[in-house]
């Protein structure tokens, strides 16, 4: 028993695409160029991978 939720394949490709374009905008911002100047390697490649670089591996 439900909520009654459209779960059609269209909605959930709406929400992913509002969800990569907002994790887009957020990659272009400064404060992400900030974080990358103060992280080390290994923490850049978790952030990485946690923003941008799922959308690029799930492509």
């Amino acid at each position: 028993v439900g909520k009654g939720r459209d779960v059609g394949l269209n909605q959930i490709a709406l929400f992913e695409g509002k969800v990569a374009g907002g994790n887009g905008e957020q990659i272009l911002s400064r404060d992400v160029y900030r974080l990358g100047q103060q992280f080390d390697f290994f923490r850049m490649l978790s952030f990485f991978y946690t923003t941008v670089g799922y959308y690029f591996c799930t492509m």
